[in-house]
């Protein structure tokens, strides 16, 4: 018998913005009763690695299978903040499948570069100065399995709280 893969959690919030965004710089925030809100997305529990959320990708990956840009820039252009690969999107009846490039940014977490000494730091890094272009950086691509109902659910959650 074929052991199925569990379904991943996913949930959509909106918080206050820590402050407000620069113009130009919208996407992901709305205005709320004048008070600055941004959309959130949680994983599993965990916040993915990226200054804002397009939710309308969201709602285009529910459509139909392909590439989007739901991890974006507050510009809204996912390159402006080194997100350079799309999130490849797949469909399996009411499965949603995500596919992307973990860490997102190319500014990757140096505590995990194979350079990094806990009590000495980089004395011993190559690429000393070469943050947004580190060689040794290591990606590695995760796949996640969504239910379409809770995104669809989650999606409907951030309209309601919009309207009131």
């Amino acid at each position: 018998m074929k052991k199925r893969r569990k379904f991943d959690g996913i949930s959509f919030y909106r918080e206050v913005a820590p402050e407000p965004p620069q113009p130009g710089y919208e996407c992901g925030y709305i205005m709320i009763d004048g008070v600055w809100m941004r959309d959130r997305v949680k994983i599993n529990g965990e916040e993915p690695d990226c200054p804002a959320i397009d939710i309308s990708e969201f709602e285009r990956m529910l459509q139909r299978p392909g590439d989007y840009s739901p991890f974006t820039c507050t510009c809204g252009i996912p390159d402006d903040d080194y997100i350079d690969f799309p999130v490849r999107c797949f469909h399996k009846d009411d499965t949603i499948i995500m596919v992307w490039r973990d860490p997102l940014r190319r500014v990757g977490p140096c505590e995990s570069c194979e350079f990094y000494r806990p009590k000495g730091g980089f004395e011993d890094c190559p690429a000393e100065g070469l943050f947004f272009d580190c060689p040794f950086l290591q990606y590695r691509y995760v796949a996640h399995r969504f239910r379409r109902e809770d995104i669809v659910k989650g999606l409907a959650k951030l309209r309601l709280s919009s309207s009131k």
